[in-house]
């Protein structure tokens, strides 16, 4: 969804980028910036827009981010995971009890 130029981000206060999320946290990929390359490769390990995806480590550093999504792990760059918008689900802890 395309929003005017200038206007307010909807839910701005819980985005992050991938790579700025912390261990342990869930969000949803609401936007991925980039061309067709990136997206393409991101959709064919299952990462899209609406896809429910939880940090579980990193590198140290600008190393490669690791999440998790539909019951996988990926290894991603650290360049891309840039470029992947998050909205953190229920202040990005997972509920009690739940595994994602």
């Amino acid at each position: 969804m395309l929003r005017e130029k200038g206007a307010p981000i909807p839910h701005a206060d819980r985005l992050l980028l991938l790579n700025e999320l912390q261990p342990g946290r869930t969000g949803v990929i609401v936007e991925i910036v980039g061309g067709r390359g990136i997206c393409n490769r991101l959709q064919a390990m299952g990462l899209c827009i609406g896809s429910r995806v939880r940090r579980v480590a990193s590198a140290i550093g600008r190393g490669p981010v690791v999440v998790e999504a539909r019951g996988a792990q990926f290894a991603i760059g650290f360049g891309m995971a840039s470029r992947i918008i998050v909205e953190i689900e229920n202040g990005g802890q997972d509920p009690p009890g739940r595994q994602p």
